[in-house]
This record gives C-alpha cells, sequence and structure tokens, in this order.
C-alpha cells in the first residue's frame, strides 16, 4: 500500500500541512533507501498494529459485513467483534 504513496511531490505537500510522513523509504534505481527515523519507526509499527487489527476485525469478526441499520446497532456489532477479537487473542497468548 505504501508504495502507491511513495511520491516525492505526495510527501512534501504532507510535510508542508506540517503532517508527520510515515511512509518508509525504497531502494530506487542508483539511489539507496534512507533509514527512518527511530521515533518515525515507532510511529509507523503502531500504524501497521492497528492496520492489521482492523483487517482481522472485518475479515473474521464480521465487520466487513454488517447487516443491520441505525447507529447503535451497527456499534453493537462492531463491539461484539471487538470482544470476540480480544478473546481471541487471549486465547491465542494462553496456549
Amino acid at each position: 500500500m505504501d508504495a502507491g504513496y511513495h511520491s516525492e511531490q505526495i510527501q512534501a505537500y504532507c510535510e508542508s500541512l506540517e503532517h508527520v510522513v510515515l511512509i518508509p523509504d525504497v531502494e530506487r534505481q542508483n539511489k539507496p533507501a534512507v533509514p527512518m527515523a527511530p521515533a518515525a519507526r515507532q510511529r509507523y509499527q503502531m500504524r501497521t498494529r492497528i492496520e492489521r487489527l482492523t483487517a482481522r476485525l472485518k475479515d473474521k469478526f464480521g465487520g466487513n459485513h454488517i447487516r443491520v441499520r441505525g447507529h447503535r446497532k451497527v456499534t453493537a456489532h462492531l463491539l461484539l467483534g471487538v470482544l470476540m477479537l480480544a478473546a481471541d487473542q487471549g486465547l491465542r497468548l494462553a496456549s
């Protein structure tokens, strides 16, 4: 996903808005990759954890196919999925 955003123009625009750019540098033709700063690497790792959690919630715990209407019902379904995700993760850690 990050490869689609790996453009100098996009990066410059984000930095002009005073955003922290969390796109890891990649090796290109005749240009070595520049390593990320330690603080940026830590933020990037947190971002990937959150993306994995969200993907797992959608793929395995019903977050992708919600068939109810209304804010309260959708919230209830998603929170039940989060509860099941937490229980599943706890069982994985216990074994």
